[in-house]
């Protein structure tokens, strides 16, 4: 990847073929393990997308995540799938968040609508470049949570909203 984010572009074969490879495995930034060598190589394998304005964003994370404030680069628009997410991250130690921020123009690589395929809202951004980051909800560690069934199976948490 640090190759790739030295060159100045890539053929539109090879960024249809990144795409199809980041849509699947999830795992890309993970697998690179340096954040600053994977938000070059975006730059050239998925090139920024018009905006007309800010886009709001959320994500669910590890508490450390924030933390740390080393951001991930998929984030979503929707925010019960970012639950959903912060529910799934509650399982390891220090419990989860629900973050909300702002991708400014000029900060998003892609944005996936609604596909009948991993319909999560999608927005990968440069983490590099989000404003106002802010913690909307904690979610405690996953065995003192709520977890009450969904009509649909699924998992409804119960996320302890941030006072204003």
């Amino acid at each position: 990847m640090a190759r790739v984010g030295r060159l100045s572009a890539v053929s539109p074969e090879v960024r249809a073929a990144f795409l199809k490879i980041w849509i699947e495995s999830k795992q890309m930034p993970l697998k690179v393990g340096h954040r600053p060598t994977m938000a070059l190589a975006l730059h050239v394998l998925m090139p920024l997308i018009p905006q007309a304005e800010p886009l709001r964003l959320f994500r669910g994370t590890s508490a450390s995540e924030r933390s740390r404030h080393h951001y991930g680069f998929s984030w979503s628009t929707q925010r019960d799938i970012a639950e959903r997410f912060a529910a799934q991250a509650s399982l390891g130690p220090g419990g989860a968040v629900l973050l909300e921020a702002v991708a400014p123009i000029g900060s998003v690589h892609l944005r996936r609508e609604d596909e009948g395929y991993y319909d999560e809202g999608e927005v990968v951004v440069n983490p590099y470049a989000l404003r106002c980051v802010e913690v909307v909800a904690h979610l405690a560690k996953a065995g003192g949570v709520d977890f009450t069934p969904k009509n649909g199976g699924g998992v409804d948490v119960r996320f302890r909203e941030r006072k204003a």
